[in-house]
């Protein structure tokens, strides 16, 4: 084909997004001294990267929407939720995400090593799963995978 003559192959010396003032920085490490840092506590290095703002003010309101009206989702479950997830995700099982909820007795072999059932019910975790949202944005009209959690990506 001809060569295009309207402009030319550069390389990029910084990231578009950021010099389009697009940045999330506050739960960046360089807004905190290190000696700030070093005296905080897990609970409050894990706030200082979580956006609390956007979790009450996005998926805490969009899930509820979606929740049935009598049991909406308070901050406190939410974050037994999280901490559920996350513990999930240090353990491979075989089988399915229930298995964290079974009542058969644990086995070295077979199913999830331990049972959840006294931080939250299995059909209250699928609940929220079904119901979580991320963005209050509307839909756009073409196909935009991302749609869903760009706004989180900039909170």
């Amino acid at each position: 084909p001809p060569a295009n003559e309207q402009g030319e192959w550069i390389i990029p010396e910084t990231y578009p997004r950021a010099s389009a003032g697009h940045r999330n920085t506050k739960g960046k490490w360089f807004n905190h001294s290190w000696d700030a840092v070093k005296e905080m506590d897990k609970l409050e290095l894990f706030l200082m990267c979580f956006p609390m703002d956007y979790v009450k003010d996005i998926i805490i309101v969009e899930t509820n929407k979606i929740l049935p009206p009598n049991q909406p989702m308070l901050m406190q479950e939410f974050f037994v939720f999280v901490g559920c997830i996350f513990f999930m995700s240090c353990h491979t099982i075989d089988g399915r995400r229930r298995e964290w909820w079974s009542w058969k007795d644990i086995s070295p072999n077979k199913g999830a090593p331990f049972r959840l059932n006294k931080f939250m019910s299995g059909a209250r975790f699928e609940q929220i799963v079904a119901a979580l949202r991320y963005t209050n944005e509307p839909q756009p009209d073409h196909l935009d995978m991302f749609h869903d959690v760009r706004q989180m990506q900039f909170e």
